[in-house]
Order: structure tokens, then sequence, then C-alpha cells
């Protein structure tokens, strides 16, 4: 009777112990953005951008993950867009030289698998994604990020 007791006692003090300790999928996500992070991207958590046939029929709202490279403040507005990963998407297409639509493509057609759209803003490049990939997935998309504000005539060392 004395070890059951004691036993209840060992569990009652090591649940709340247990009960606050990260699950293997918040590890995961941990070490994701802290190498986004480390990558220069600012990591936005919330949900996932909706397209208009989604906003009409309502759809559930998904949330996932933001990797934003952060671009200069512009002199002038710069018009913003989101581009979709699935073709089919009826949102409107971006106006944008033939080099930066090149890039955009090629960019689109190497990021991870789970990334679903890249939006364009007045404060920087953002790939919306469902964080289901690793740390390499994270590096890439940094640098396909660079890779397309480079395209697009943005220069991110100094102030436009």
């Amino acid at each position: 009777m004395l070890w059951l007791i004691a036993l209840l006692v060992i569990g009652m003090v090591l649940a709340p112990v247990m009960w606050i300790m990260p699950t293997p999928t918040q590890r995961r996500q941990t070490r994701l953005r802290d190498a986004a992070r480390a990558a220069g991207l600012q990591v936005q958590v919330g949900p996932l951008p909706q397209t208009r046939r989604q906003r009409v029929r309502k759809e559930d709202t998904e949330f996932g993950v933001g990797y934003m490279l952060r671009l200069p403040r512009p002199k002038r507005a710069r018009q913003a867009w989101i581009v979709w990963r699935q073709p089919g998407d009826d949102e409107a297409a971006p106006e944008l030289s033939a080099a930066a639509q090149a890039a955009l493509d090629t960019v689109l057609e190497a990021m991870p698998a789970d990334v679903v759209a890249v939006e364009y803003t007045a404060i920087g490049l953002i790939a919306h994604w469902r964080e289901r990939g690793s740390e390499e997935d994270v590096q890439h998309i940094g640098q396909l990020l660079t890779q397309l504000a480079n395209a697009m005539g943005v220069n991110r060392d100094q102030e436009s």
C-alpha cells in the first residue's frame, strides 16, 4: 500500500512536467523556424492566404507559416501581388518584366511541395508554407526568395 501511495505522489509531481514538454512535432517546428531566422527570414505564424474561390465558398482557414524575406522600403509604392502554386487558382497574374516573370516561374517550380503561394508586399517577399519539410527546405526557400528579389531588381543591401 505504501508503494502505491509513493507511486501516486511521484506521478502527480511528474505529470505537469511531462505535460509542458514539447512534442516531437513542436521541436521540429522550432528547428525549422530557427533555421529560417538564421537564413535571414522572418517567420509569421497564422492563416494561409485563401484564393478567391476558397473565400467565396467560405472554406475553413488553414494555418501555416509565412517565411518572409524583408526588402528595403521603396521610394514609391510597390504593386502587391500573390501567385498561387496550383494552376487554376483564379487570381489575376502580376504584371512583371519578362526576366522577373521567368524568375518567378522558376522559383515556383523549385519551391518545396507544401509551399502554397508566393506573395510580394510593400515589406517583402513571403513564401506561405504548410511547414512539412526539413531544414534544407528552409534554406532552399531563403535562396529562392533572394533569387526572386534579385531578378525583380530589388537591392537588399541599400535602402531604395
